[in-house]
């Protein structure tokens, strides 16, 4: 549900920026929304586009045709995008174990260090926060989908806890 709710935000938000764009069609509202859609680094036939665009307003109709395409297709992928998988319920599992067994202790395989449960999953979770927040382009992994596995997880063995449900 939480990656559900963040998609909607993020999919309103390219509609408001679209909306802005159709009443000032501007190069430099063009460009921000390029930038939110692809990231920091531009393809290069757009990065010349704009900057011909910016250079030669004369020729702006063309231009704006191009851009208008571009909002609704990117609009368009935004809203037709699928979500398969059970790792949010997996991140639930995962908070749950860190909080009720917090001071076990973990051999990562890779990193042949140990560490504790509670502190692996908030690390984890930490990660999941700011690689959800980055857009990386060709990310397509829904990382608010983990943290509202772990947010559910969390909930869940509160509500235990409260009830004195205890499966150990």
């Amino acid at each position: 549900m939480l990656h559900s709710l963040v998609s909607w935000y993020e999919y309103h938000q390219l509609q408001e920026m679209f909306r802005a764009f159709q009443q000032t069609p501007d190069v430099g509202l063009f460009a921000e929304f390029a930038r939110e859609i692809y990231g920091k680094h531009l393809p290069a036939d757009m990065t010349s586009a704009l900057n011909e665009w910016a250079t030669r307003p004369e020729s702006s109709a063309g231009y704006i045709r191009e851009a208008t395409e571009f909002y609704k297709m990117a609009i368009e992928r935004d809203l037709n995008i699928t979500t398969i998988g059970a790792s949010g319920a997996v991140f639930g599992l995962l908070l749950a174990f860190g909080m009720l067994f917090p001071n076990t202790r973990l051999m990562l395989m890779f990193i042949p260090i140990p560490i504790k449960a509670k502190y692996f999953v908030i690390g984890y979770g930490a990660i999941e926060l700011f690689m959800g927040l980055q857009h990386q382009t060709g990310d397509n992994v829904a990382h608010f989908a983990h943290l509202g596995g772990m947010l559910f997880g969390f909930f869940i063995v509160r509500y235990w806890r409260r009830h004195g449900k205890r499966f150990y």
